[in-house]
């Protein structure tokens, strides 16, 4: 059968069903015909060459000689994994680390939220165990943890917020959090009350992290769109590399929505940036650059009879004034991670810049200036045979707001100036913890210490000072 299909692709190949003379070619017997080929084609033919290898390599006898001497090829593995940022963990790094809490925490990958509206920091932190967040206006959001906070109506109060580690509240406690963006992180970490400790929680509700991608883990352009009911339109694009040390990640983000009642239509752009370099396999610093811009129409709310019976209506008096919520924010910061033989050391400081233009039943225009710094030492070696995790930090934090307050005059218009005053927070908060494991690694006892000085502030929403101290023992098995 080889001959016979060698003889379909060539004519100077006789087959044994073929008597016939070819031109040049003498007639032959079948056990001639290789020995005959030869002799009687030329080298140089590429069909000849071509019909050669296919005889050569077809021969029962060639084949027999690659059976009977098989040649081993060795078998060659590789594994690696892609280099991780040492001042950004990883999302299984994350998961481990939180482990060493011994009380409720969660690590909430972006798989949870980026897979549906994500909108909102509801969207993200909105289904864990204890945390209630109600939505207000549109993109903004009333967060508690535990209960605390569960009042609020201007702002949030009694959760520390931060973004990698880096306190994104300002010096007297208030958090915006129009300025999460849900598309713009790999994962969050949430800690309830107490346990907050790893990030200098002074308040009883606890702590959430954000955490955002690096040019390490990140796609080198990613983007969505959503569309939904009552004008809701939201574009996402970003995008991330790594080259040598230097890494970038740059995300942005735009949506509006007209609300279901009448002025509330709201729009609000979001850009974030950081930029990371290794200068050895030992330190790395990474630079952020945040900046924001909301403008929000506020309806206020309802009687319940025109609840009941005109739903979409806004307050008359809120559109003779055409009160409204506006914001500008730029946020700068720096972190550096340090990895010595059995410490983890992150530092870093940061600085906010933010105008609110505020028409309410009086107009108000304040603007806040902040800035500060944090350092977090993490400890994990034996002691007398045992092992002992320390965990020490602390965060400093000053701010000022230049406040002024005007009669709106209807229309969102500055009358004449009510209310002037230049306000100074400062907040210091030292913290620690050790966790003792005399048995094994799931046998520990955690000790805690933490302790908060606020210096006396003028602050319109947030009068007072005060030095709190909190020390406490827990065994977990």
């Amino acid at each position: 059968r080889r001959w016979g299909r060698a003889r379909l692709r060539s004519d100077w190949i006789a087959s044994p069903q073929d008597d016939r003379q070819h031109p040049g070619v003498p007639p032959r017997s079948i056990q001639s015909t290789e020995h005959s080929y030869a002799q009687s084609t030329s080298p140089t033919d590429p069909a000849s060459r071509l019909t050669a290898a296919l005889l050569a390599f077809g021969t029962p006898a060639a084949i027999a000689q690659e059976t009977t001497n098989p040649t081993t090829l060795l078998t060659i593995k590789v594994t690696g994994t892609a280099e991780q940022s040492l001042t950004v963990p990883s999302a299984e790094a994350a998961r481990e680390e939180i482990q060493h809490t011994p009380g409720a925490v969660e690590v909430v990958p972006d798989t949870v939220f980026k897979n549906g509206p994500a909108q909102t920091i509801r969207d993200i932190a909105g289904w864990v165990p204890g945390v209630i967040i109600q939505p207000k206006s549109n993109v903004d959001n009333r967060v508690s943890i535990r209960g605390s906070g569960l009042t609020r109506n201007y702002g949030n109060r009694g959760v520390n917020f931060s973004m990698d580690g880096i306190p994104i509240n300002t010096s007297d406690g208030l958090t915006d959090v129009f300025e999460i963006d849900p598309t713009a992180y790999q994962y969050a970490e949430v800690y309830k009350g107490s346990n907050a400790i790893r990030y200098g929680a002074n308040s009883l509700s606890g702590a959430i992290n954000f955490v955002t991608p690096t040019g390490r883990d990140a796609s080198i352009f990613d983007a969505r769109s959503d569309i939904g009911s009552l004008g809701y339109l939201k574009g996402q694009v970003s995008s991330g590399a790594s080259s040598g040390p230097a890494d970038y990640f740059i995300t942005g983000s735009a949506q509006r929505e007209d609300g279901f009642r009448d002025h509330s239509e709201g729009d609000i752009e979001r850009t974030s940036l950081n930029l990371g370099y290794q200068i050895n396999p030992n330190v790395e610093t990474r630079i952020y650059v945040n900046a924001n811009r909301w403008r929000q129409e506020l309806p206020d709310e309802l009687t319940k009879k025109a609840a009941l019976n005109d739903p979409t209506s806004a307050d008359p008096a809120f559109l003779s004034q055409d009160q409204q919520r506006n914001i500008d924010s730029v946020r700068l910061a720096s972190k550096t991670t340090l990895q010595l033989e059995d410490t983890v050391v992150d530092f870093g400081v940061f600085a906010l810049d933010r105008h609110v233009d505020h028409p309410i039943y009086r107009y108000l225009d304040f603007k806040n200036h902040d800035y500060g710094g944090f350092v977090r030492a993490v400890d994990d070696r034996e002691i007398g045979g045992f092992r002992n995790r320390l965990l020490a930090g602390s965060n400093l934090h000053d701010g000022r707001m230049d406040y002024e307050e005007f009669e709106n005059v209807g229309d969102a218009r500055k009358g004449a100036l009510v209310t002037s005053t230049l306000d100074r927070s400062v907040n210091r908060s030292p913290y620690a913890e050790n966790n003792f494991y005399f048995l094994t690694d799931e046998t520990y006892i955690s000790t805690t210490l933490t302790a908060d000085s606020a210096d006396e502030t003028s602050a319109l929403f947030n009068p007072g000072y005060g030095r709190a101290v909190y020390a406490g023992v827990r065994f977990t098995w």
